[in-house]
């Protein structure tokens, strides 16, 4: 956390993945700056990697992700990978 002008903003950002049946996590990582829009699909090659490396016959082909992710890039390329992509689209604005 930073003070602000208006406010306290986070600095750090922490990705995980993991599976909707099994309370396992493929990857993780933890940086120090709030973006994390370039982090998705890093993240999800990441798992594959894990999962291949523990030999569990298991893969993944649906991403779901925050508005943090949303970006044209973050949408276009997991269909390159025939990976499914559910990205929130936004902030809803207060």
């Amino acid at each position: 956390m930073r003070k602000t002008t208006d406010g306290f903003h986070d600095d750090s950002n922490a990705q995980a993945v993991g599976d909707e049946e099994n309370p396992v996590v493929f990857a993780a990582q933890v940086v120090q700056h709030a973006a994390d829009v370039d982090k998705l699909l890093p993240m999800a090659e990441a798992a594959g990697h894990s999962l291949g490396v523990a030999g569990l016959g298991v893969t993944f082909d649906l991403l779901l992700t925050d508005a943090g992710s949303c970006s044209d890039d973050n949408r276009a390329r997991p269909e390159e990978a025939s990976l499914g992509a559910l990205v929130a689209a936004g902030r809803i604005r207060r």
